[in-house]
């Protein structure tokens, strides 16, 4: 992400943290879970083939 927005990885995170509250990582990690939630509550697909769909 910070190689697309132009900044070095400090600024980027430094940033996104100002404008998000989160660290990039833990923003992507919260993401996925919301997805995963999201795909168990609303899925019949095994949790294995969730995961994996999730990353």
């Amino acid at each position: 992400m910070a190689r697309r927005s132009g900044l070095s990885s400090r600024t980027f995170a430094r940033r996104f943290r100002a404008a998000t509250g989160y660290a990039p990582i833990d923003y992507v990690q919260t993401l996925r879970i919301e997805e995963s939630k999201q795909l168990l509550e609303t899925e019949k697909s095994p949790v294995d083939a969730i995961a994996f769909e999730v990353g």
